[in-house]
């Protein structure tokens, strides 16, 4: 209540101004959001990938020495 009638005091530019700048905040704020959340999507893709090029790069190599064992 108290909150309501000190803002009521306010000139109303300022209210406007006011409720401009929190949604600003809010937008900025879920932008920064989504970067942050592609940016870890795109660092697990990363890692996935690498993981895979590891592994084939090993059985590619273990494939390799064994033929050459073998023969």
């Amino acid at each position: 209540m108290v909150l309501v009638l000190a803002l009521s005091q306010l000139p109303r530019s300022y209210c406007v101004c006011s409720i401009f700048v929190v949604v600003l905040i809010i937008k900025f704020f879920s932008l920064f959001l989504l970067v942050v959340v592609v940016a870890a999507a795109a660092a697990a893709a990363v890692v996935v990938v690498v993981v895979v090029v590891v592994v084939v790069v090993v059985v590619v190599v273990v494939v390799v020495v064994v033929v050459v064992v073998s023969s």
